[in-house]
């Protein structure tokens, strides 16, 4: 695992969590829930070699698009469960801003990731792991 994957890993994470935690009371069983859910999710996405991103800085290619359609299932999916079991009925209006939350932070930070800075953040890692 290297830095691009929890750098995608802690934006999906956020993208899930930040509609949770607008809901006013804060649900904190769900925000937990699907804390995990998000984690394994996108974990699971990339323990498939096929649908590593391997496209260069601004291009979008079919894997991207295939990666972030999956996403939103499982998101989906999920989220819905979560919902289901905390609430006892699915909240639909919070769990298509927590889809849309994943799938969007997933693509732009596929689309706009600078291959040089996290080659940068790589090399700097390693030579830190040297010294100590």
């Amino acid at each position: 695992m290297n830095t691009k994957f929890f750098k995608g890993l802690f934006m999906s994470i956020i993208g899930a969590l930040i509609p949770i935690l607008s809901q006013n009371p804060i649900l904190w069983t769900l925000a937990g829930i699907i804390f995990v859910i998000t984690a394994l999710e996108y974990t699971g996405k990339n323990a498939i070699t096929l649908l590593k991103s391997t496209s260069p800085q601004g291009e979008f290619n079919w894997i991207n698009a295939l990666s972030g359609f999956l996403l939103a299932i499982a998101s989906a999916l999920t989220t819905g469960m979560a919902t289901f079991y905390v609430l006892g009925a699915i909240n639909w209006p919070l769990l298509w801003h927590i889809v849309s939350g994943v799938v969007g932070t997933y693509v732009v930070s596929t689309f706009f990731e600078d291959a040089n800075l996290v080659k940068s953040i790589e090399q700097n890692l390693t030579a830190t792991n040297k010294i100590n």
